[in-house]
């Protein structure tokens, strides 16, 4: 038998029940199932409303992946105009007009606005940079994928995208390679290796109007390395007041390359030293000859005056 006060204690066992607030994985799973029954009893006119937005949600996803794609410059058929933004820009001229400006002055003094302005030009600089690197690095792959139909196998030769395009812009259409004199630009061992290729390649000659994109991409890509040479120069004679003790260790040239391939002193200071010390060394070539008497497998840091000074035998420990 069931006696009253077991009847009484299962009474406010299951008002305490009814009342209790539900915890947070209760409340979730009943919003998912109150979604269920809303997508089944939702009427027809709802639902085609929400497949538009799904539809609309695709496109604007597939909309993004092709901005993002134009970024890389990936394919040829793209304007060179999508892949620069800061290269031609009015902000980029008033900046460089305002570095001359400050370099045709004296060396600001210490707590002064020149002293200022000279700080906010240097922070700006470094930003610059990094803007005017990418953009050659799109430029790089808009010429590489463009020209491949030429000379596939020349990406593979010639590692160094400066070099790349250089090399294309003296080859260009040009069917006897023998005949392009590619000394200044490339070493005789890859200048071997590039026009034996030559001879073997299944690329076929450009179009006068693909072949003047080309051109045209190559000059942008000095042009930007022009600039980014002269902001270099600026940060590396202002270096003392952005980054002293840097400055002190490698030298300002040094110190404002760094900088440069970091992206700014907060993002130099927190590299590991493994980084920092391979910071700006040349990839090995893929042409079949040796690069160790070359020397390139060290960094930018090897050519700070502390480093170079030393015998090649306790370069690697200085």
């Amino acid at each position: 038998k069931i006696r009253p006060e077991d009847n009484d204690v299962l009474i406010e066992r299951q008002r305490m029940e009814l009342f209790q607030p539900q915890s947070l994985t209760d409340q979730y799973l009943a919003d998912l199932d109150d979604l269920d029954e809303s997508d089944d009893g939702g009427d027809a006119p709802g639902g085609a409303e929400e497949g538009g937005e799904g539809a609309d949600a695709m496109e604007e996803d597939e909309d993004k992946e092709f901005d993002e794609d134009e970024a890389t410059g990936a394919d040829a058929g793209k304007d060179l105009a999508q892949l620069t933004r800061l290269y031609g820009s009015e902000k980029l001229g008033r900046h460089l007009e305002a570095l001359r400006a400050s370099l045709a002055g004296p060396d600001p003094l210490p707590n002064t606005p020149e002293y200022s302005s000279d700080y906010a030009l240097v922070c700006a600089s470094n930003d610059m940079m990094g803007e005017l690197e990418n953009e050659t690095v799109a430029l790089t792959k808009y010429i590489q994928a463009t020209y491949a139909p030429r000379f596939p196998e020349l990406e593979a030769l010639i590692q160094n995208p400066l070099d790349y395009v250089r090399t294309v812009q003296r080859i260009g259409n040009e069917a006897d390679i023998t005949a392009v004199d590619l000394g200044g630009i490339l070493p005789s061992a890859t200048i071997m290796v590039v026009t034996v290729t030559a001879t073997t390649t299944s690329g076929k000659p450009l179009s006068e109007e693909v072949l003047s994109k080309v051109m045209k991409a190559c000059g942008s890509v000095f042009e930007i390395e022009d600039h980014r040479t002269a902001i270099l120069e600026f940060v590396e004679t202002r270096m003392n007041i952005l980054a002293p003790n840097l400055s002190v260790i490698v030298g300002p040239k040094v110190a404002a390359l760094m900088m440069a391939m970091a992206g700014g002193l907060q993002e130099l200071s927190r590299m590991p030293a493994c980084n920092i010390q391979m910071m700006g060394a040349k990839r090995k070539v893929q042409n079949g000859m040796s690069t160790a008497a070359l020397g390139i497998r060290g960094g930018v840091i090897n050519q700070s005056p502390i480093v170079a000074g030393q015998p090649p035998d306790n370069q690697k420990k200085a």
